[in-house]
């Protein structure tokens, strides 16, 4: 009895820790400040305020909003732990269809535990943790 007990357990554990990228990536996501850390204490101050004012959230019909000073809001693909934003709307208005500096997908990739979202490429990257 103390062998079944044990396996359902372990299995329950396995089924959490393995769970969907898709149940991963919808919520609201919020800035890593240390994410941002320069090591000048003044930047970082001011780098930190700024980010407290930016989120993301991901919703389940694929569509995602974006908060920084301006509102975004586009659509979404996740493909593996790679998820692709591409932006529609600035401030509520419709942005043109023809790619621009300011409507091209972002690409993102999320940790393998689901925990963090790096936007960017190394070095010049933002990372997200989700907001509880």
């Amino acid at each position: 009895m103390r062998r079944h007990v044990a396996l359902v357990i372990v299995i329950a554990m396995l089924g959490a820790g393995c769970a969907q990228p898709e149940a991963q990536v919808i919520g609201k996501w919020k800035v890593d400040p240390a994410s941002l850390s320069t090591g000048n204490a003044q930047q970082d101050a001011i780098t930190k305020q700024f980010a407290q004012n930016m989120s993301v959230e991901f919703k389940s019909d694929k569509t995602f909003s974006m908060t920084m000073m301006v509102a975004f809001g586009g659509t979404y693909t996740l493909t593996g732990h790679t998820v692709t934003m591409t932006p529609t709307k600035a401030a509520g208005v419709d942005m043109p269809k023809q790619e621009s500096a300011t409507n091209k997908p972002l690409i993102c990739t999320l940790s393998d535990d689901g925990k963090t979202l790096t936007i960017g490429e190394s070095g010049k990257s933002l990372k997200l943790v989700k907001a509880s």
